[in-house]
């Protein structure tokens, strides 16, 4: 996760070898970075050695990776997210793989084949899947968040700025398109439509395949967030909802 956060944001960062020890401490006192993460326990503990970087890096740069040291020493690699996107999906396409597919990961993740499979597999898994909802439900769980306070949208690719950082303004204007084209029920349907609007509102709102005709928004779990949701949904597209609207069944 922290290595997926850290590509998405633009932030560079060193795989330090997986048992520590003394190679990963003279990779630290040689690079000086700004925050560590190591694992404990099953846990990502971070440690915050400044508040502002001290370094001066390529924009590009994304990922520090380790060579297979054959002449004696190892080097790291600098790689760019845009190479590390293009050595994924050439591995991808050439083995054919699937999101299904498993990988023996033997090649230590600080070692530049290593996370080929990694990263390959990962690509494979988001391109065949694209589960958005499966993706928000873990979010929200992992965040203590509402599901209905998550919302994901695909996209062909992350707007970027010039210096290789996502471009959050036009990100937000993506998904605000994404909303308005997602919302476009048509405005007082007609009386004999009404069911059918409102099972298709109930179903994407709270994420219901199965609605039945006697289910309410109660009944179908609906917290505070959704209720808003679906309110000015059922508004845009009935006109006019009777206040005790989320007891009421189809």
């Amino acid at each position: 996760m922290v290595y997926l956060a850290a590509l998405s944001s633009g932030n560079p960062l060193l795989i330090l070898p997986a048992a520590g020890g003394t190679a990963a401490a003279t990779l630290i006192a040689a690079y000086d970075p700004d925050i560590v993460v190591r694992a404990s326990g099953g846990e990502a503990v971070v440690d915050v050695r400044r508040e502002e970087t001290r370094h001066e890096l390529h924009p590009e740069l994304a990922l520090l990776l380790s060579t297979s040291g054959s002449t004696g020493s190892p080097k790291l690699v600098r790689l760019s997210a845009e190479a590390v996107q293009a050595n994924a999906s050439a591995i991808a396409q050439y083995l054919h793989l699937r999101p299904g597919d498993t990988a023996a990961t033997t090649l230590p993740f600080s070692y530049c084949y290593g996370m080929s499979v990694v990263n390959s597999h990962l690509l494979a898994a988001v391109e065949g899947q694209h589960d958005l909802a499966l993706v928000a439900k873990t979010l929200a769980q992992d965040l203590g968040l509402p599901r209905s306070a998550i919302q994901l949208h695909p996209v062909k690719s992350i707007p970027r700025l010039t210096n290789g950082k996502p471009d959050y303004p036009a990100v937000l204007a993506l998904a605000s398109r994404k909303n308005d084209r997602a919302g476009a029920t048509p405005i007082a349907a007609e009386p004999a439509a009404y069911p059918a609007y409102v099972r298709r509102i109930f179903a994407e709102v709270l994420e219901q395949e199965n609605i039945a005709d006697t289910d309410t928004f109660v009944s179908l779990d609906g917290d505070s967030l959704s209720y808003v949701a679906a309110s000015v949904r059922l508004e845009r597209a009935l006109g006019i909802i009777p206040q005790d609207w989320h007891h009421a069944g189809l």
